[in-house]
């Protein structure tokens, strides 16, 4: 057997490596974005979906989802959350906002802070400790016509008032309101990180 034949000169050597380098790199699969990690996509103080999506209106650039398509206006007219349709769409600070009806669309239009969550929609507990991380759109509630978001079922009800000694709703309401200035623009963390700078 002729061995010149088998053996690749440098360069051959050289150019199949940046071949198989590039190929790896195209067909890589993408970094999953863990919760709260909304640093990826740029908006810190809204809490925003991983990825971007369309409104659907040509002019409308993509953007990231928020309350992960949930129609915020539901909360107020339905009594619970409704998921949303990119058939009714708007974008706001930045995020996209579904809604489940051309009405709910034109409420939110016309007076937009009456129906955005609380604190961006972040886990309003964890605002009264210093903390930002996803607010789930399932675990809610509305406090003297304001909506307020937590993250687990715990976290909502020490948000309630219930389980800690002289802890109440209306407390934590306004403890969240005077911290919330100061973290708005502060990168949000996972839940786990959260969990354990407090250990």
């Amino acid at each position: 057997m002729n061995m010149s034949k088998i053996l690749l000169s440098p360069a051959k050597v050289l150019k199949i490596a940046t071949g198989i380098a590039l190929a790896g790199i195209l067909f890589a699969a993408p970094t999953p974005i863990s919760a709260g990690e909304q640093d990826q996509i740029g908006v810190y103080d809204v809490n925003v979906g991983h990825g971007l999506t369309f409104t659907g209106q040509p002019n409308d650039a993509p953007a990231p989802l928020a309350l992960r398509g949930y129609d915020t206006v539901s909360y107020f007219t339905e009594g619970k959350p409704q998921i949303g349709s990119l058939r009714h769409a708007v974008v706001h600070d930045g995020a996209i906002y579904w809604f489940e009806s051309a009405e709910h669309k034109k409420m939110f239009l016309a007076e937009p802070s009456r129906f955005l969550p609380q604190y961006g929609g972040f886990c309003a507990f964890g605002v009264t400790q210093q903390t930002k991380f996803d607010g789930d759109p399932l675990l809610w509630n509305i406090h003297e016509g304001k909506l307020y978001l937590n993250v687990t079922p715990d976290l909502r009800a020490k948000w309630l008032g219930k389980g800690l000694t002289g802890s109440s709703l209306e407390k934590n309401v306004a403890e969240a309101g005077r911290i919330w200035p100061a973290i708005r623009k502060s990168k949000p963390q996972s839940l786990f990180m959260a969990w354990l700078a407090r250990q």
